[in-house]
């Protein structure tokens, strides 16, 4: 565990792994309209971690190339995360929580966690697994 928060249906969640990188990494060159480009991070996220992943879509900012375009905010932050078992059966709950911000380097990773996983209704998003 990294971090521990508390989500907005009470309860206890651990932070295991959270990676930050750029929103358009991967993107050589062109334009890709954000909605596009927001359905693309979600879907190969949810590829390299075989499960469904829980995204918040940001607002769209001005392309500071092309004040005409909007585009995602440059920053793609992910966090897994795990709690007690939402279920008898299962030995824990887990979900992957995909989410973008402007500038993480002002603000301490823990509170930017914090923030969102405080937002969450672990219950209704959760999925039960065993280890």
């Amino acid at each position: 565990m990294i971090i521990r928060a508390r989500s907005k249906d009470g309860h206890s969640i651990d932070v295991g792994t959270i990676h930050v990188r750029d929103t358009y990494l991967g993107l050589l060159e062109g334009y890709v309209p954000p909605d596009q480009w927001f359905a693309e991070v979600v879907s190969e996220t949810e590829e390299q971690t075989g499960q469904r992943v829980h995204a918040l879509r940001p607002e769209t900012q001005p392309d500071p190339f092309n004040p005409e375009r909007r585009r995602l905010p440059p920053v793609t932050l992910q966090a897994e995360l795990t709690s007690d078992p939402l279920q008898d059966e299962w030995c824990a709950s887990r979900l992957t929580v995909l989410w973008f911000e402007n500038d993480v380097s002002s603000v301490p990773l823990t509170d930017l966690v914090q923030r969102v996983v405080a937002d969450l209704q672990w219950a209704d998003l959760a999925q039960g697994f065993d280890y």
